[in-house]
């Protein structure tokens, strides 16, 4: 993930880019970075996770 990244995003991407329609586009399609890095970084915690919940689930009925 970037490091140096600029603090008011409305700001760097409208100075970046002409209409409203293309910020909107940007910024989901940066959410959608930030978040399948997340998941990346974390796979092994939610793996782990996902397997504890499964296996709670089967011990309880």
């Amino acid at each position: 993930m970037k490091k140096n990244r600029p603090v008011d995003y409305h700001q760097h991407y409208e100075s970046v880019l002409t209409t409203e329609r293309d910020l909107v586009k940007v910024k989901a399609s940066d959410f959608l970075h930030n978040f399948s890095d997340l998941i990346i970084k974390y796979s092994s915690q939610i793996e782990e996770q996902l397997r504890n919940k499964t296996k709670s689930e089967v011990s309880n009925q």
